[in-house]
Order: C-alpha cells, then sequence, then structure tokens
C-alpha cells in the first residue's frame, strides 16, 4: 500500500470522507518498480504529486473491509500475546 494509494485513500473515505477531496486525486500511478532488484529513488523522481498509488480506484466500501482485516489481525495479535502473558519467542518459556 503505497502514500495516498487506493487503499490508503479507500481507508479516508470510510473514516474521515470530509477529508477526502477526490477531483484532486491525481490521475497518473507510479510504475511497477523491479521485484529482484532493490532500487532506491528519490520520491519526486518516481512521482510529482506524492501519490504512490492509484487513488481514483478508492472507495469507502474498500476501507471498510481494509479496516475489518486489520482488526481481525490486530485482535488475533492481541488474543495471542494475551495467552502468553505478553512475553514473546524465547521469553515464553
Amino acid at each position: 500500500m503505497g502514500h495516498g494509494s487506493e487503499g490508503e485513500t479507500s481507508v479516508m473515505l470510510a473514516v474521515r470522507p470530509d477529508l477526502v477531496d477526490m477531483t484532486l486525486a491525481p490521475q497518473e500511478v507510479v510504475p511497477k518498480l523491479p521485484d529482484n532488484i532493490k532500487i532506491y529513488w528519490k520520491f519526486n523522481e518516481l512521482t510529482t504529486t506524492a501519490a504512490t498509488g492509484a487513488p481514483r480506484k478508492a472507495t469507502a466500501k474498500k476501507g471498510q473491509k481494509i479496516m475489518q482485516i486489520l482488526e481481525n489481525v490486530l485482535l488475533g495479535f492481541i488474543t495471542d500475546m494475551d495467552k502468553n502473558q505478553w512475553k514473546y519467542g524465547n521469553a515464553r518459556v
């Protein structure tokens, strides 16, 4: 999930739609970067808008789904940690 991407924008549309002006969402999308080689880019070499994803594909419904998934992941983590008195790794022994 990139900055100002479909995911981030969807979450904001679900949580605070009053802060999102979709008319300002850029058309430009950062091209897919190579997977097999790590290249460090300057942000302004990739985008002139500060967005690194596709915010125009965002919807509040997608944002609700993303938050539901993250809530379940976090709840699972908290439940697991609570079962182990908040000890992690070798500290569980």
